[in-house]
């Protein structure tokens, strides 16, 4: 089995509710709580940068991902950036707790780096 569809099933044993969008990423949406018919604050996914690539049983899933975080509320960009962190620090926490990732979040929603395009 592929990297993607083995990442997808490890985060819907864990209760993320996956879903795979595309064909290199999976959406987490575990943490939304929108009401129907509004706007998602947050977009929550991992990007896998070679999807199809063969994963040994004992191997790391998220090799070659990254977790990605935006946010759609209507706020400065300085807070937007506020929120993609704390967001992003709390589904880090709860990868690396159902050892998915390996490598532990930081301490403070501060120290989350997010690329550019993040908000």
């Amino acid at each position: 089995m592929n990297q993607i569809n083995q990442l997808n099933d490890k985060l819907a044993e864990c209760n993320f509710q996956p879903n795979i969008y595309g064909d290199n990423k999976i959406y987490i949406n575990a943490y939304e709580k929108t009401p129907k018919g509004q706007k998602k604050k947050f977009g929550i996914f991992i990007q896998l940068n070679y999807p199809d690539l063969e994963v040994e049983e004992d191997g790391y899933l998220f090799e070659n991902c990254s977790l990605r975080v935006f946010c759609n509320q209507e706020f400065d960009r300085a807070e937007k950036m506020k929120r993609a962190k704390q967001v992003k620090l709390k589904v880090w926490s709860d990868l690396y707790k159902h050892d998915i990732v390996d490598t532990p979040p930081p301490d403070k929603w501060d120290d989350i780096t997010l690329t550019e395009d993040a908000v």
